[in-house]
């Protein structure tokens, strides 16, 4: 015959045996969102266009989901052209965002553009500062909201009608329309960076530029209806076109007018020049 327990053990033991199974349970409980927190997601900056497979093409805005913590990371998809990953604000025409990510201008880098971490949940747009609205992404982060259905009434029964007379209608003001936003413009620059003299700094003038580095004599611009001096010409402010104010015009004249084009600060000019 087995031997009793002494009853003063009898509670221990059982405690014992609770303790362990809390244990367990955290375990299991615990042991499922390490992984998923830490997941990073990948898109490629390929031609024109932001995609989650490299060489693809695929509709813009772009959409990615992830969750909390999660990172995202954009990589060279396709050799040939030139890109930013940039943050922007609202619908995603605001751009660049005060504070917000910015790889800056790289052509082809050999790797990774951006890596990213999203610790918050929302809604974030970003887009390639050179192609504009034409090459972004939105990225949410978490579950996106599920509008929740309003109750519907409750049925009351029509009141019986009255001998009375129908009182007369009372007209009601038409609704006043709301003013339609406008989209927000494209920066446009002018001055010593308008080589071709229309009035504003475009990828006509990088391409000007271009052009009269692989033709080392000065060569003049399209001709307007006012005329326009040929490109290394002096102006009294030095070769027309030198942007970057080192006595030449050449290829790193036409980085700079790209700069200008599309918004962005030109790093590492000398002091007093002001570029494009």
């Amino acid at each position: 015959m087995r031997s009793a327990k002494p009853a003063h053990l009898a509670p221990l033991v059982s405690a014992a045996f609770l303790l362990a199974a809390i244990a367990a349970l955290a375990v299991l409980a615990g042991g499922g969102d390490g992984a998923e927190a830490g997941a990073t997601h990948t898109l490629f900056v390929n031609n024109n266009t932001f995609c989650d497979s490299a060489g693809s093409s695929c509709t813009q805005p772009h959409s990615i989901q992830i969750n909390p913590g999660n990172t995202v990371q954009w990589l060279d998809g396709q050799s040939g052209g030139t890109h930013t990953v940039t943050q922007c604000t609202g619908d995603g025409t605001g751009c660049p965002a005060a504070g917000g990510f910015d790889s800056g201008l790289k052509s082809d880098p050999a790797g990774a553009y951006l890596s990213q971490v999203f610790p918050d949940e929302g809604t974030l747009y970003f887009r390639c500062q050179v192609h504009g609205n034409s090459m972004r992404g939105i990225i949410t982060v978490g579950s996106p909201a599920t509008p929740t259905a309003s109750p519907s009434p409750s049925p009351t029964a029509s009141p019986s009608p009255s001998p009375t007379a129908s009182p007369a209608a009372t007209p009601t003001a038409s609704p006043t329309p709301s003013p339609t936003e406008s989209a927000t413009p494209v920066p446009t620059l002018s001055g010593r960076s308008d080589v071709n003299c229309d009035g504003k700094t475009d990828g006509d003038d990088v391409l000007a530029l271009l052009l009269h580095t692989a033709d080392p004599p000065p060569t003049a611009a399209p001709l307007g209806s006012n005329g326009c001096a040929p490109i290394g010409s002096g102006n009294g402010g030095g070769p027309k076109g030198d942007l970057n104010c080192d006595g030449l015009v050449d290829a790193r004249d036409a980085l700079v007018a790209l700069y200008g084009w599309a918004g962005l600060a030109v790093p590492n000019l000398p002091q007093g020049c002001t570029g494009p």
